[in-house]
């Protein structure tokens, strides 16, 4: 006696996924392989730039040592939502206090103020030293502001969520599923045992029943889907078109290859064994 041998199903790993994986790279600002096979390069801490200018004293209120834990807790958020709320946390927008420009070609409508937390205390920074810190680019600030509510709330990230332009609506589904569903279908008489597939008449293919469900959208003036999207539906369906051998008589199999002049020789006997009506098919 055979020994059945039962394989594991293998599990779910989301975290192995090759765009998961992508995404927690570039969170972590590690370089990465993106879409069209082009590396990244990695986004480190980068050394503050406004240290040329006297005026600004952003490295005597956050020291080195702060920058890099600031930077190491900003990567290490697993969620881009996450990064948003921080930079909204840190980006304070208020009235602009004065205009050098015109007033009628000025666009500027308020000032940001940045920030960062060092021992539970607010130290206010440059915006320079603000975005080599944390190593991000203006797009990406603007954009995690703007997302911004007024009571503060960020809109959470709407990238992928949104429906296709060419997903099939629910009518048309329904539509060409009830056009595939009217066609009459069989059980196999002989083969039920071993499989549930359900049988079309023989004259029928995918392409003929897709020409007459482009004729039935015509005739309500509606746009057909293709031909790949009906077979797709199609294939949801334990359905086929030719008959079973098993459910085939060889009798009849061999009457059918007989020629015009074998048939009629063997016509007389044929009608006596099964009769002029009825059909020698098993099971009928």
């Amino acid at each position: 006696m055979k020994r059945k041998i039962f394989l594991k199903k293998k599990k779910r790993n989301e975290k192995q996924w090759k765009n998961n994986i992508r995404k927690t790279k570039r969170l972590k600002g590690e370089s990465y392989i993106g879409h069209r096979k082009i590396v990244k390069p990695p986004r480190p801490l980068l050394p503050v730039p406004c240290l040329a200018k006297p005026k600004h004293k952003c490295k005597d209120l956050v020291n080195e040592q702060e920058r890099q834990k600031i930077y190491n807790e900003f990567r290490s958020l697993n969620y881009v939502d996450d990064q948003r709320q921080f930079l909204c946390n840190h980006i304070e927008q208020k009235p602009k206090n004065r205009t050098t420009r015109n007033l009628e070609n000025s666009r500027k409508t308020y000032t940001c103020v940045y920030s960062f937390t060092v021992n539970r205390a607010k130290c206010i920074v440059c915006r320079e030293f603000f975005m080599a810190t944390l190593n991000v680019t203006d797009a990406f600030m603007r954009s995690s502001v703007k997302k911004r509510s007024l009571n503060g709330i960020l809109e959470k990230d709407r990238r992928g969520k949104h429906i296709p332009s060419n997903k099939l609506s629910g009518e048309k589904e329904k539509g060409i599923r009830e056009h595939i569903l009217s066609f009459p279908a069989v059980e196999s008489h002989y083969c039920r045992k071993g499989t549930s597939k359900r049988y079309l008449d023989a004259s029928l293919n995918i392409s003929i029943m897709y020409r007459m469900y482009k004729d039935l959208c015509n005739t309500k003036s509606l746009k057909p889907v293709t031909l790949e999207k009906y077979r797709q539906i199609f294939n949801e369906y334990n359905l086929g078109f030719f008959k079973p051998k098993k459910d085939q008589c060889k009798k009849c199999l061999t009457q059918k290859n007989l020629t015009e002049k074998e048939r009629k020789e063997q016509e007389l006997e044929y009608k006596k064994t099964f009769g002029k009506e009825r059909s020698c098919q098993k099971g009928s």
